[in-house]
C-alpha cells in the first residue's frame, strides 16, 4: 500500500525550529551535522537534569519573523511545572529579538532552583500587541536531592518481600 506524503508549505508563515539542548556551544563557520547558522553545537543527548547541573544551555531557530512588517518582537522563555500545569513566574523571562528570515537563538537558562519534576520549557514569539504567534517546547526531568526527604519511618514494604526476608538476615 502507497500513502501520499504531504509537505506543508511553510514558506510566509512563522515558526520554531525544534528546541535543542546543547552539551557545548561556539561560533563557528566549518561544514558539520554539528554547524547551524553560524555556530558549532554539540547536543546533550539526555533530557535528565540532575543537581550537579546547574543550567540548561538551548538553542533554536525563529524562521518567517521578517514577515511580521517590524525590526522588533518579543520572545517570552517560560518554565511550566507539568504536574501541576502551573508556570513558574520566576523563571519567566521576555526578551527582545530582531526579526528576519532565520534567528538563531542560543540561551543559558539557570535551572539552579528549580526543583524536582517534570517541566516544559517554553518559547514563544509575541507581536508588538502581545498577540502569540508561535510557541516551541522542550520538556526535560530534574531531581535535587535535598528535595527528596526518605526515611525508613516513611518507607512501605511490600509485604510479600517482607515474608520472605527470613529472621536470620536481619541481624545484618
Amino acid at each position: 500500500a502507497s500513502q501520499p506524503l504531504i509537505i506543508e508549505d511553510l514558506g510566509d508563515g512563522i515558526s520554531f525550529s525544534d528546541i535543542e539542548v546543547i552539551e557545548y556551544g561556539r561560533r563557528g563557520n566549518e561544514e558539520s551535522p554539528f554547524h547551524k547558522s553560524g555556530y558549532y553545537l554539540l547536543p546533550r543527548l539526555s533530557s535528565y537534569f540532575p543537581e550537579e547541573l546547574k543550567s540548561l544551555p538551548v538553542y533554536l531557530e525563529l524562521y518567517g519573523s521578517k514577515n511580521l512588517g517590524y525590526s522588533l518582537c518579543g520572545l517570552k522563555q517560560s518554565l511550566i511545572n507539568m504536574e501541576t500545569g502551573i508556570e513558574l513566574s520566576d523563571f519567566t523571562v521576555y526578551y527582545k529579538i530582531r526579526t528576519d528570515s532565520v534567528v538563531p537563538i542560543i540561551r543559558n537558562v539557570d535551572i539552579s532552583q528549580v526543583p524536582s519534576g517534570k517541566f516544559a520549557l517554553n518559547y514563544t514569539l509575541i507581536s508588538r500587541s502581545m498577540k502569540e504567534l508561535a510557541t516551541q517546547t522542550y520538556l526535560f526531568e530534574r531531581t535535587k536531592v535535598q528535595d527528596v526527604s526518605w526515611t525508613p519511618e516513611n518507607t512501605i514494604l511490600d509485604p510479600s518481600f517482607q515474608a520472605s526476608v527470613t529472621d536470620d538476615s536481619t541481624s545484618y
